[in-house]
C-alpha cells in the first residue's frame, strides 16, 4: 500500500492495471481517500475497468460507476452488459474510426485529434452512419498515400471480425493465427463497438496456457 501511494500518478495507474484484480480489489477497499478511488477507476482503460468492478460488491461498484466521468460511465456500463469471457468482455471501446469518403489529410487531422484516448492506432477502421464496417487500414498505408486520396480507395473492404458473444478465446487464435494487432468486434447488428488488441490477447492465451496445465495435472493425479 505505502509502495504504491508514492508512484506518480501515470505510473501508479499503470502499475494498478497489470495487479491481479483481487489486488486490486484489496487496494481499493483499503483505501481511506474516495476521491483518490475514484480517480483511479475513471483513469483505467475501460476493461481493465469492467474487470475489477465486477469483482467487487455490487453497492461498491454501482457508487464507483456514479462517480465516472459521463462518457466513461456509457462506455464502462455497455461494457458490464456482456458475458464474462466473451469477445465484448475484454475489449475495450476506445478505437479509432474514420468515413469512406474522407481524403487521407482528414483522416490523418482525426487520428491527432484522438489519437491520446484510443488503444492503438494502427490499425484503422472504416464504418458508416450507422458505425457499420465498411473497411480496414494501416496507419502505415494511410501515411503513404497521396494526401487527395480517399479513404475509401486505400482500405481493404474485407474485414476479419467477431462478435461481441464469442469467446474471447477465439479472438486471442484469431489475432495470433492471422498475426494482426486488432480485431474488431461487432455486436448482432454488426456495429461496430470495440476492438480487442494483441496485448489483451498475450494476457488470454498465458491463462489459457496456464488453465491447460493445470488440467493435464490434474488428469494425470486422476490416472494414477
Amino acid at each position: 500500500m505505502l509502495l504504491f501511494r508514492l508512484l506518480n500518478k501515470d505510473v501508479s495507474i499503470s502499475v494498478f492495471e497489470e495487479l491481479a484484480v483481487d489486488i486490486q480489489e484489496n487496494l481499493i477497499m483499503h483505501f481511506a481517500d474516495e476521491k483518490a478511488v475514484s480517480w483511479i477507476i475513471s483513469e483505467m482503460k475501460p476493461d481493465y475497468r469492467v474487470r475489477l468492478l465486477d469483482e467487487l460488491p455490487a453497492k461498491v461498484a454501482k457508487e464507483f460507476i456514479r462517480r465516472i466521468p459521463e462518457e466513461e460511465r456509457g462506455n464502462t456500463a455497455a461494457l458490464l452488459g456482456y458475458e464474462p469471457e466473451s469477445a465484448g468482455w475484454v475489449m475495450t471501446p476506445e478505437y479509432i474510426s474514420l468515413k469512406a469518403n474522407m481524403t487521407v489529410v482528414e483522416a490523418l487531422a482525426t487520428i491527432r485529434k484522438k489519437r491520446a484516448s484510443a488503444e492503438t492506432v494502427c490499425v484503422l477502421y472504416v464504418t458508416d452512419e450507422e458505425r457499420k464496417i465498411k473497411g480496414v487500414l494501416s496507419l502505415g498505408e494511410l501515411v503513404t498515400a497521396s494526401e487527395s486520396q480517399t479513404i475509401k480507395e486505400i482500405m481493404t473492404k474485407k474485414v476479419i471480425k467477431i462478435y461481441t458473444d464469442s469467446d474471447q478465446e477465439e479472438a486471442a487464435r484469431l489475432l495470433q493465427e492471422r498475426d494482426l494487432l486488432a480485431v474488431p468486434v461487432v455486436d448482432k447488428e454488426e456495429r461496430l463497438v470495440g476492438i480487442v488488441t494483441v496485448d489483451e490477447v498475450l494476457d488470454i492465451l498465458e491463462e489459457e496456457t496456464t488453465e491447460d496445465m493445470f488440467d493435464k495435472v490434474v488428469l494425470s493425479d486422476v490416472l494414477r
